[in-house]
Formats: structure tokens, sequence, C-alpha cells
């Protein structure tokens, strides 16, 4: 191997034509050191590296062979993670480039990764619509394997599972039900280390929650808010609301003591909600008056004002009706970290959404949107342009979300509804 390597590199660094013309000089000794060692991924890493390194200058037959030994390296991941960039760097065909991949969702990583690096974009995107179902199936397999292990008394080794799961799923109602099947399998204890998961699911799943949907159980909601004493305050108390446990979340709103501020004026308002359910309309009407202004022009606040004078027998208030619109400018979008979102009413039915691109940088970028909870995809993004998102809009509320995934600082603009029409 050592033989097959040093001619290799000596012949590839000085610009040797023999690297192309007498390629046995460093093929033989690594073939023979494969046969030696077929358990060892180094000789076959050098190997397939000088066939990378000479691709273009091969034959059909010697590509046919070249393409078996990428596969069979690629089982290796320390070599996927070392020539996947050159792989993709000399493969003729998105088809080439994928044949020789594991049907797995970490050299999508690695490609998406290796794309940014070159601005390709559609590259970038086409690795990332293969990733999420390869994603998807290896939560289904690593959650299949929990549950053997927990039905043949191994708990330590199932709930190892089910936190790998929690960990590994991204927030999305496609993946859900395999985040729910993991909480509500999961044994007794806390997940203080599974914290920021727990926490960016919550993230998703509350602003759809007050919105009327369920984007999760009311038990899996109130189970994740237990789960991890880290969480933020505001979010377990939210999240025990949405699992029907008012008591639990006072808990946590006296320990905070911030019903005031504009953090929990989210949870003011569905606490408000949840006593107006009770019955309980002074302490409704408290709540509501605690929130803040900045939130006071928000559809769940003026749906649970409105229900508040219904209990009372008010007059005319502001309805959450009021707000439906066709269109929005960009100050209705709502920053989190890297992530926007918009809370739209729409004023009727509609199918697709127009969302105008602010600001990205000049080389472009990529950006993923999502709508009421499910990613719509990957989109690769110019300032200026006007992106057209076909999904079907019912008249109320809805969510939207962007998310920056690689090339810079990106931001929305203005959302319109738009009528049928091309993609």
């Amino acid at each position: 191997m050592t033989l097959g390597g040093a001619r290799l590199l000596a012949a590839w660094r000085s610009g040797d034509a023999k690297l192309y013309e007498e390629p046995q000089r460093w093929r033989a000794p690594l073939q023979h050191a494969e046969r030696l060692a077929p358990g060892s991924p180094e000789p076959r890493r050098l190997l397939v590296t000088g066939y990378l390194a000479t691709w273009q200058a091969l034959t059909a037959a010697e590509r046919e062979v070249g393409r078996q030994l990428v596969r069979e390296a690629f089982r290796d991941t320390e070599t996927l993670n070392q020539l996947l960039p050159a792989w993709a760097a000399v493969a003729s065909s998105r088809g080439e480039l994928e044949a020789v991949l594991p049907a797995e969702p970490g050299p999508y990583e690695r490609l998406q990764q290796a794309a940014a690096g070159r601005s390709d974009w559609a590259g970038f995107c086409a690795a990332r619509e293969r990733w999420m179902p390869l994603t998807i199936g290896g939560l289904r397999e690593r959650l299949a394997e929990a549950e053997h292990r927990l039905e043949l008394g191994d708990v330590q080794g199932g709930r190892a599972e089910l936190v790998a799961t929690i960990d590994g799923a991204p927030p999305d109602s496609r993946t859900a039900p395999l985040f729910s099947s993991a909480v509500e399998s999961l044994p007794p204890g806390q997940l203080g280390s599974s914290t920021n998961a727990l926490s960016a699911w919550l993230a998703w799943a509350l602003p759809l929650w007050q919105l009327g949907g369920e984007p999760l159980p009311p038990a899996v909601m109130a189970r994740v808010a237990s789960l991890s004493p880290e969480l933020p305050p505001e979010q377990a108390a939210m999240a025990a609301l949405a699992g029907g446990d008012l008591e639990r979340a006072e808990i946590w709103e006296r320990r905070a003591d911030r019903l005031w501020s504009d953090e929990w004026a989210p949870y003011a308002t569905a606490k408000a909600e949840a006593l107006l359910a009770r019955g309980e309309v002074d302490e409704a009407a408290a709540s509501l008056a605690e929130i803040h202004r900045s939130y006071q022009t928000r559809w769940p606040y003026l749906r649970a004002r409105e229900r508040l004078a219904g209990a009372r027998s008010e007059g005319l208030v502001a309805r959450p009706e009021s707000l439906a619109a066709s269109s929005w400018g960009a100050e209705q979008w709502l920053y989190r970290g890297g992530e926007a979102s918009a809370e739209l009413v729409a004023g009727q039915p509609a199918a697709a959404v127009g969302v105008r691109v602010d600001v990205a940088p000049d080389a472009g970028a990529v950006v993923e949107l999502g709508w009421d909870g499910r990613g719509l995809g990957c989109f690769p993004v110019r300032a200026g342009t006007v992106m057209r998102l076909r999904v079907p809009v019912a008249s109320g509320p809805h969510r939207l979300t962007w998310r920056t995934l690689a090339g810079g600082r990106t931001a929305p603009g203005a959302v319109e509804l738009l009528a049928a029409g091309p993609a």
C-alpha cells in the first residue's frame, strides 16, 4: 500500500503523465494491498483517489470499474466524507452521482455542504430533496428498533434509540407522528441533553396550535413540557396548556412572574382561552389585561378577546376576521433566531402564495419555506425575485415560515395570495 500510495502521490504532485499513461504502477500495489487486508479501508480509499484523479482519462470500461470501487469504498463513512466532493466533481449526472451512494441521509448532508461551498444552489436543493425522505426512513427504522428493544426488556437501549429519534427528527408535519411516538414510548425520566430538540419542536408546534391546529397530540405536548427543566419557561407553560394541564402551566408562570412581557403574551392569551372554557370569565379578563400591547393585534388575541366579549355579552369588539387580507407587507414577518415567520389571515381561498425576496447575497442563497407546519422544500433565491408557492389556501389564519439554509443573510418581503397558474 505504501508503494502504491507513494507512486500515486508523487505522480499527482509533479504532474507526471505516468499517472495516466501507466496507471498500473500505482494501481497494482494498491490492489494487492486490498487483497491482503480486505477489511481495511485505506488501500481502497487510495485506489479510489487515484481513479477519481484520473477519471477524465479513463475508458468506459475503466469508469465502470471505478464506479464499483467508489460504491464499495463509500460504505466506509470516513472514506465517503473525504472523497464525496471529488466524486461529485467528476460524476457526469445527478443519477451517476447518486447511484453509488448509500441510501442514508449522511451522504446527502455532505453533498449539501459541498454544493454550498461551490454556490451550487440547484445542486444543494437536489441533495436536500433526497435527504428528507431518507431522514424520515432512518427515523422509522430507529423507532422500530427502539420498540423492539423495549419489548425485549432492554429499557436502556430502547430509551437511547428513542432519544436519538427525538434529537434527529426535524420539526415538520411529516416527522411529527414519529416524534410523537418516540415521546409517548419514552420510559420515565428527563431529557436535559435534548432540550434544544424539544424547544425546537415546541417553537414549531405552539404557534400552529394557537391558530387552531393540532400539530402534536395534547398528551405529547404535556409530556414534552415535563421532559426538560431547562426549557424556556414560557414554552413549557404553554405546552402544558396545550396538553390541558392549566395547573402545571401556572407553576411555570408563577416561577417566571413575567406575564406582562412580550415573550409571555402568547401564553397569557392561551391561558385566557383555557379559563373561558372553564367558565372563569373574570380570571380570563385579568389574563388578557396583562398581555403586551405588541401582541394585541394578533389573531389569537383577537379571537380570545371576541370570546371574552361574548361571555360577558359586551358590545362590538375588534374581530379576528378584521385581519383578513390578500396581501401583506414585509413588516408582517417576525424574526426568531435564524427563522422568520408570518401569521397571515387569508380573506379568501387561493391556489398559491407569492413571496418576494427582499435580501439575498449577490451570489444567491438557498432557503426553506414552510406552510402551516409542512416544509415546502428548498428554494434558490436572489434579491428582487418573487417565489410562487403552490399551496392550497383556505380562508382563515395560516403560518408561513422562512429559514436560510446556506449562502448568507436573506430576508423575505411582501406576501400575496395568488390565483391558479404555472408553478
